[in-house]
């Protein structure tokens, strides 16, 4: 019995250390990621004492603006011209491949290193007034600590509200992410252990455009006395997923430390602190994720909530299948508490919600909540 009691400690401190490993990785965003690097030609004509730096210049420019292509699509490069006129402020760094200069020519071909970071996000502040439909972002920040020996997450209610102002005042929509509807806690503990496919599970089961996950973990700097102020490091961890497909599109993490009366104090004001820190890269990453991403149009996504029986949300698509002549459909996840299919049918969506609506025997075991766009959420009466 003893033998067999140290083993379960061991798997579950093992399991402990798993999860903080999984989270402590290296972040993408975190000088991980190789530099962006572009070949350039520049040419100019002019007098021989500039002509060559008047050459550079255009080899700098050309390559910003090869850049700007590769990000957007034509009908936005005409908002970025700005851009395009401080075209040094974007480059870290150039090497000259080949230089042919005269008195007044010069013809000189660059590898230019961008500064992809800084020009994205002025790229971003450009364009957001011209786009009207910002997409929509469900934001979820946990505090990570261990309660004797195993690895707990509690709800950071104040970096939420940071970061929730900000993208308000700047017109996005979003949402605080309430995933115990779809999840138990053990659910959750388990998917953020299973690493990026867990954490993608989480990020399919919201109903918006981008789904921000980030992670609290705190420590303690110098000596604990009730004699001193406390100073507590906080170290978040964001990672970003698009909804649709569940893709990461970043991961970074940020620091803040901060001295206060307690340690609850300083714990608090450090994740705000660094929820701040986080808000320019989830706007640019949120906002440049979607600039020329088309949304899915043929295909309908239906989220069953709440249903116990598994078998009814069968005979419902299979039902869809053939008012639709034969379209397709597949499982996209499924956990206790919620399911979601797709079906592939390109027609108006109109003609799924009419055939819910008049199918006698459904009108008792489901119930429509809403339509938004292409995404159909329903609900088991006995749930309400």
């Amino acid at each position: 019995m003893i033998f067999l009691r140290k083993c379960r400690e061991k798997i579950t401190i093992l399991l402990a250390i798993l999860i903080l490993t999984i989270i402590s990785i290296p972040a993408i965003g975190e000088n991980t990621s190789d530099s962006i690097r572009i070949r350039a030609e520049g040419y100019a004509e002019g007098p021989s004492y500039m002509v060559r730096q008047m050459a550079l210049g255009e080899a700098q420019k050309n390559a910003i603006e090869q850049y700007l292509r590769s990000m957007v699509s034509e009908e936005y490069l005409k908002f970025l011209n700005p851009l395009l006129n401080k075209s040094s402020l974007y480059i870290k760094s150039f090497k000259i491949l080949n230089e042919s200069t005269t008195n007044d020519k010069s013809v000189i071909e660059l590898d230019v290193e961008i500064n992809d970071e800084l020009i994205n996000q002025d790229v971003t502040t450009l364009l957001i007034p011209y786009k009207t439909d910002l997409p929509k972002i469900s934001v979820f920040i946990l505090d990570l600590y261990t309660q004797d020996k195993n690895p707990q997450f509690s709800e950071c209610a104040n970096s939420y509200d940071v970061i929730e102002k900000k993208l308000t005042n700047l017109k996005f929509t979003v949402q605080k992410t309430n995933v115990e509807t779809n999840f138990s806690k053990n659910d959750i503990i388990q998917l953020i252990g299973e690493g990026l496919e867990g954490k993608k599970k989480i990020a399919m089961s919201q109903d918006s455009d981008i789904f921000v996950l980030g992670i609290n973990q705190y420590e303690i700097i110098g000596d604990i006395s009730n004699n001193q102020m406390q100073k507590i490091r906080c170290n978040t961890t964001m990672e970003l997923f698009r909804v649709s497909d569940g893709k990461l599109l970043d991961a970074f993490t940020v620091f803040a430390s901060v001295q206060g009366k307690n340690s609850s104090e300083a714990q608090k004001q450090s994740a705000e602190d660094c929820a701040l820190k986080s808000i320019q890269k989830i706007i640019t990453c949120s906002f440049l994720s979607i600039l020329n991403y088309q949304k899915n149009t043929k295909d309908v996504f239906l989220y069953f909530d709440n249903f116990q029986d598994k078998n009814l949300i069968k005979k419902v698509m299979d039902y869809l299948e053939a008012v639709t002549y034969g379209s397709k459909t597949e499982l996209i996840f499924e956990t206790p508490k919620r399911t979601k299919y797709v079906l592939m049918f390109d027609g108006p969506i109109v003609h799924i919600v009419d055939s819910i609506y008049n199918n006698n025997q459904l009108k008792n075991k489901i119930i429509i909540k809403k339509v938004v766009d292409r995404d159909i959420f329903l609900t088991n009466p006995d749930s309400r």
